[in-house]
């Protein structure tokens, strides 16, 4: 019993700020990518794990053509909600675009039992595969001081009756295999902000039989961010981070030594190392 699994699509009709190319069009090719690739298996059987859409309002156009694609191509279509398919995060599906493609995808898979767990939903019942959309980690924290997220391992412990847990939300995609149990966490289809550059995005082929999940790397477009913008925006960001940090050195009366100063808030504030190089160049700078 083979899938094939992919989550966090982000499908939008907005092209985002740090890429300079037909956005609408790279997302639909890619999108078109994968449904044919599942639809020339033995299997046709396509798992999406939860923020198909980037939002509930995505205008008509958007939905219509993934309408467009799936009457094209002959595929059993498993989808559940993330929080952005959701008018303001609310479950419920009704009058979204997630709700129509739902509405006129087959669903028809006889061999695979699949239960849902949308954002924020509960698991009522148990099946062969777990599909579900929450933040889950591989096993550490994506930046610190994150809340709200569980690691895979207690995901699978969590659901010892499932064979397959597949999981959206967390970009970033993993694998976590145990004797009887396995994880995929999707990751991103669409390369939507400038962290995403180097990433590669996948589509799962996934075996419930022996437990094996194969990664089959997405066709991506080349040179589509706007490196230009980008180091624009860098640059704005370290000026804001040196003007604040240098708002924050002490103001004292009489003759300061600014080096002393400057010395002693560096070592106690530990700045990011772009907010110290520029400060060391402005020093050598100002010292002559």
């Amino acid at each position: 019993m083979i899938f094939h699994a992919i989550s966090d699509l982000h499908l939008t009709s907005l092209t985002p700020r740090c890429r300079k190319d037909n956005y609408i069009e790279t997302q639909f090719k890619k999108l078109e990518w994968i449904l044919k690739t599942v639809s020339e298996s033995k299997h046709k059987t396509l798992v999406i794990g939860g923020d198909v859409f980037d939002r509930a309002k995505e205008p008509y156009i958007i939905t219509k053509r993934f309408v467009g694609l799936l009457l094209k191509y002959d595929i059993n279509l498993v989808t559940i909600p993330g929080q952005h398919d959701l008018f303001y995060h609310v479950k419920g599906i009704e009058n979204t675009p997630l709700g129509i493609i739902k509405l006129v995808s087959n669903q028809s898979n006889q061999t695979i039992k699949f239960i849902e767990q949308g954002w924020g939903e509960e698991v009522t019942e148990t099946g062969d595969v777990l599909v579900t959309h929450q933040m889950v980690i591989e096993d550490k924290e994506l930046y610190p001081g994150q809340e709200n997220y569980v690691s895979g391992k207690n995901l699978l412990r969590k659901h010892p009756d499932f064979k397959v847990i597949v999981s959206g939300d967390n970009h970033k995609p993993f694998f976590i295999k145990t004797d009887k149990q396995i994880l995929v966490n999707c990751g991103s289809v669409l390369r939507s902000n400038k962290d995403q550059m180097d990433h590669k995005p996948l589509i799962w082929e996934i075996n419930i039989s022996d437990l094996t999940a194969t990664p089959l790397e997405i066709p991506i477009e080349q040179d589509v961010f706007n490196k230009e913008l980008i180091e624009q925006d860098e640059m704005k960001k370290e000026n804001k981070e040196l003007d604040a940090f240098i708002q924050s050195l002490p103001v004292q009366e009489n003759t300061p030594n600014f080096n002393l100063i400057l010395k002693s808030v560096i070592d106690t504030k530990s700045p990011k190392k772009e907010v110290n190089d520029k400060v060391n160049q402005i020093m050598e700078v100002a010292n002559g």
